[in-house]
């Protein structure tokens, strides 16, 4: 799924809190980033380290591009699906100006409720063996 690149748009880039797997951490790694550049955590919750003006690090400040859209992390590739932690399930954003466009295929929500279960057992582990 590539529905932001194919429509040139970054704007949730410049505001989205993106929750981490490992899978996500290992592949930016690979990519060539050391994850304390990258990962910021809060009691077992690893999202993408944000500038001051709340911005993706990734987010390159010049072209407005992702650096990183090849390996980018599950909740950036699914969205303007995303996980919202109130109702613990997938969304649709309504703050992407593409929302209504949007179509979530069954093999994507299947994809994205996959991804959202691992993030929880993660996050679970971490709390419980105080691994970080």
């Amino acid at each position: 799924m590539d529905f932001c690149g194919n429509n040139n748009c970054f704007n949730c880039c410049k505001k989205a809190k993106i929750q981490l797997i490992h899978e996500d951490i290992n592949k930016i790694v690979l990519y060539g980033y050391y994850d304390a550049y990258f990962v910021d955590e809060n009691n077992g919750v690893k999202t993408l380290s944000t500038r001051e003006d709340g911005s993706c690090v990734f987010l390159n400040q010049d072209t407005g591009v992702c650096e990183v859209y090849q390996s980018r992390p599950a909740g950036c590739r699914f969205r303007p699906y995303l996980i919202n932690e109130d109702q613990q399930q997938p969304i649709i954003d309504e703050d992407c100006k593409f929302y209504k466009e949007y179509q979530v295929s069954p093999s994507v929500k299947e994809d994205a409720n996959n991804i959202f279960e691992k993030l929880k057992k993660e996050v679970a582990w971490r709390r419980k063996t105080g691994y970080y």
